[in-house]
């Protein structure tokens, strides 16, 4: 995406659904900060620290959703359903009353005036144009705070929940079939057992499935980070071979101490 940005085929580089770790860690090798952030964002799932985090680094961000529950009934999930609806909310129609408008507008006017950008999402004329006009007043802090206490760090867009039919299973591959073992880390090789027999009749042990885990994590890093790695690594190799070798032919010998550097004395490039 950097190198459109450089060709002149894009001006500004967005991410989405990036949490407070991603961030840091992009903007440690990233040579074109991004400039906005776009989130799941509504009063069921506020997300304080993230918006501060974003605040800090002048990232602006970008609310999805802002209905909560409301955006994902039309798609029939038990989620959705199971969730109280925030435009039949106490606290919202209650002022809705007062500044009569619509619940919508005054959902969409605790996110505006907070600070973040919206993008709801409507096929009516008359919706399309009550969402221009929740700039037209303002809330007060404390029902401000209300909306915000209503929060349950509840996420609906969660492809855990929609993307597998068991989503506590992963699926591992065997020369013949497949079998299936739980996703929590903590079943590993503590007595569940979770082995399938090869074409040749071994047993093949679940637990495989945690180095195929490793190598996924290894395979989606940026190719920054992973040339630091391996530079890290082949450092650590060398240094642990010269121990050997100096305690087997009784030298003295001086290891260098290397420090990371801390992550508030980085300097970012912008």
């Amino acid at each position: 995406m950097e190198d459109l940005v450089h060709k002149g085929l894009a001006k500004s580089i967005g991410i989405s659904n990036f949490q407070g770790s991603l961030i840091l860690d992009l903007l440690r090798y990233a040579k074109i900060r991004p400039a906005t952030l776009q989130i799941e964002h509504h009063p069921y799932l506020v997300q304080p620290t993230l918006l501060q985090l974003a605040e800090s680094e002048g990232i602006a961000v970008t609310a999805y959703s802002s209905f909560g529950p409301q955006s994902f009934i039309e798609l029939d999930w038990q989620k959705a359903h199971d969730t109280p609806v925030l435009f039949e909310h106490p606290v919202v129609t209650k002022l809705a009353e007062k500044y009569n408008k619509t619940p919508a507008q005054i959902l969409l006017r605790w996110s505006t005036q907070r600070g973040l950008a919206v993008i709801p999402k409507s096929n009516n004329t008359q919706r399309l144009k009550q969402n221009l006009e929740v700039t037209s007043f303002d809330l007060e802090k404390s029902e401000l705070d209300s909306i915000s206490g209503l929060d349950r760090n509840l996420r609906f867009n969660n492809p855990t929940d929609v993307s597998d039919p068991n989503p506590c299973t992963y699926y591992i591959r065997t020369e013949t079939n497949y079998t299936t073992v739980p996703r929590n880390a903590s079943h590993l090789c503590l007595g569940t057992d979770t082995r399938s027999r090869t074409s040749d009749g071994r047993w093949s042990s679940g637990c495989g499935w945690l180095g195929r885990l490793l190598l996924d994590r290894w395979l989606y890093r940026h190719e920054h980070t992973k040339t630091k790695m391996r530079t890290q690594l082949l450092a650590y190799f060398v240094m642990c071979i010269t121990a050997i070798c100096a305690s087997l032919c009784k030298v003295p010998l001086v290891v260098p101490r290397f420090r990371e550097t801390p992550r508030h004395a980085i300097t970012y490039r912008r």
